[in-house]
């Protein structure tokens, strides 16, 4: 992994060089936000063994270049929490781009939306629309991945990256989301109903909002279970109905049974 390690060097990372070979389990992992496109060679084979630890940078790194590519994401996330920052994210991009195309071309597909959005984004002269679009259209139709899909109904809803505004593109991108576990893209869907959205040409619909988060909460989205719970609990929207409530508390704490809220049960 000499050349991903130089790459590192060369933006100032302190790596660890403890016998390990790793800076360990202190540095927490964040979703990647920003990134460059780089010419770096396909990856190795991945070798069928298990990822790296997360956050531990040069563990990852080695087994990103025995092919796996888990392990490249994760040292793509590593690497961005640890480069210097500045006012573009010029350091973050260059230092996690090479690992997150790793890792998208082994069919990542946290990796691939994060190369979607490092091109959707603006700022630090990396702004790639087309690249932007077709990289999320992959990961949304291909791989299935919920973010992706979410990200380009938002797209279509409000017309950016010199797209004309397609309401039924954007409604029929956000259900997709939903369906394939986008817990965000079940939130915005929900809501939709709930108080109508004319950028999709959705009507206010309480029933399909409750449809919608409550099969996402079949899903094991405990997010949508303690919505259902707080309207039925409060009667927003909905009848009141304090045995519907319960029940989808009870599926939330099922979910999350460390909530503090679940206490006593």
């Amino acid at each position: 992994m000499q050349g991903f390690k130089l790459l590192v060097a060369a933006l100032g990372l302190a790596l660890c060089a403890c016998s390990q070979g790793d800076i360990g389990p202190s540095v927490s992992a964040m979703a990647p936000a920003e990134g460059v496109h780089s010419d770096e060679a396909a990856p190795a084979a991945d070798d069928g063994g298990p990822p790296c630890e997360r956050g531990h940078v040069n563990a990852c790194l080695e087994r990103c270049e025995a092919g796996n590519a888990e392990s490249c994401y994760l040292a793509a996330v590593s690497v961005y929490r640890l480069a210097p920052k500045d006012p573009g994210y010029a350091a973050q991009r260059a230092a996690e781009m090479p690992l997150l195309e790793r890792a998208c071309q082994g069919q990542v597909p946290e990796a691939c939306h994060a190369i979607g959005s490092n091109y959707a984004n603006e700022a630090g002269g990396m702004y790639r629309p087309d690249e932007a679009m077709q990289t999320w259209r992959d990961a949304c139709h291909d791989l299935e991945f919920g973010d992706s899909c979410l990200s380009l109904s938002r797209v279509y809803r409000s017309g950016t990256h010199g797209r004309a505004k397609a309401p039924a593109l954007s409604r029929s991108m956000l259900e997709r989301g939903c369906r394939f576990g986008s817990r965000a893209a079940c939130e915005s869907l929900a809501q939709a109903y709930f108080v109508g959205d004319e950028k999709m040409n959705i009507r206010r619909d309480a029933t399909r909002g409750v449809e919608v988060y409550d099969r996402a909460c079949q899903a094991g989205n405990v997010l949508a279970c303690k919505a259902l719970s707080h309207r039925y609990t409060t009667g927003k929207d909905v009848k009141k109905d304090l045995v519907a409530a319960q029940r989808y508390r009870d599926a939330a704490c099922g979910l999350t049974p460390r909530d503090i809220s679940c206490s006593g049960e």
